[in-house]
Formats: C-alpha cells, sequence, structure tokens
C-alpha cells in the first residue's frame, strides 16, 4: 500500500476535503468533528461493501468454474459423442468461454484492490484529523515496517491466472493423449 503523506504536514488526496467548511466556521466544534467520524465511518462501511461484493465475486466464478469443468468432465466421461468428433474445435469452444471467465475475473479482482486501495488512502486522510490512527498508522504502517504484510489481493489476481494455466496444460494433455 503506498503511502498517502509525504511528510505529516502534506496532505496527498487535498480533494476529499471541502475548503470552505472547517472547525472554525462550522456551528460547534463537536459537531463538526461528529459529522468527521459519521463519514469516516461510511468510508470504514464502504471498504466493508466492498470487501463483501469481491468475496461474492470470488464465489461466483469458483462456481461459474466448478460447474462448466465438472460438465465437460461427464461429457468426457460419458464418451459423449461431441468428444469424438474435430476434437480441436470442440477444444477451443470449452477453452474460450474458460479463459474468458478467468480474463474477466482478473479484471474485477484488480478492480476491486484499486478500489480499496482508494479508500485506504481516504481512511489516512480522515485519520490525520482523528485524535488517533488505529487503522492507518498503528495497523497498516506497522505491518508494512514489520515485513509481515503480503497483499492478498495480489494472491487473488494469481487464481484466475492459475485456472487458465491449468486450462491450457488440460487442453495439451488432451490433444497429445
Amino acid at each position: 500500500m503506498p503511502p498517502i503523506h509525504d511528510n505529516d504536514s502534506k496532505i496527498v488526496i487535498p480533494e476529499l476535503w471541502n475548503p470552505r467548511v472547517t472547525p472554525e466556521n462550522y456551528p460547534t466544534d463537536e459537531l463538526y468533528y461528529t459529522h468527521l467520524i459519521q463519514q469516516y465511518q461510511i468510508v470504514l462501511n464502504a471498504i466493508e461493501a466492498v470487501s463483501s461484493q469481491r468475496n461474492s465475486t470470488n464465489t461466483f466464478f469458483l462456481t461459474l468454474h466448478t460447474i462448466f469443468v465438472t460438465g465437460v468432465g461427464l461429457a468426457i466421461g460419458y464418451r459423449a459423442t461431441l468428444f469424438n468428433s474435430d476434437t480441436q474445435w470442440v477444444l477451443l469452444l470449452v477453452l474460450l468461454p474458460l479463459w474468458l471467465l478467468c480474463y474477466l475475473w482478473w479484471r474485477l479482482i484488480r478492480s476491486f484492490r484499486h478500489s480499496n486501495a482508494n479508500k485506504f488512502q481516504i481512511i489516512g486522510e480522515f485519520e490525520r484529523k482523528l485524535p488517533a490512527s488505529p487503522f492507518w498508522r498503528a495497523e497498516w504502517q506497522t505491518l508494512i515496517k514489520n515485513g509481515s504484510y503480503q497483499p492478498i489481493s495480489r494472491l487473488e489476481e494469481f487464481i484466475p491466472v492459475a485456472f487458465s494455466l491449468i486450462y491450457v496444460f488440460g487442453a495439451v494433455v488432451w490433444l497429445v493423449l
């Protein structure tokens, strides 16, 4: 995760803050900070929603691949006449939708990763105005500094690629045997 501040005095996301709204011109300081915390919670909820959608998307694509591969396996197992005909064309007809699914899955994972990365930066900016920075400074920066953080989204992006490679390997084996 990239740093959101070049240093503690420079805001990297100036568009986040409305320059006309400050604690000084708000009805009360308490109301300003109440609204700030409410907006911070909205951003946290948005991250949670993206993560939930990401999990659902992964489940959806895994289910599609499972159904498709199971169907192909059953057809091969029962010696379907479809696979006894011109094998190369049939193989292409089977692989193209699978590769398309892999590509779409990979693109969606990347999109979710970028969306969350932006939201994490916004959280960091919010936490600059709060008394504590439990998420950005305490958790993320400590994980990164200790070297114990490995982004799961990188592994997640590899899964559709791995499926594609497995399909290529299976196709080569099918054609050779």
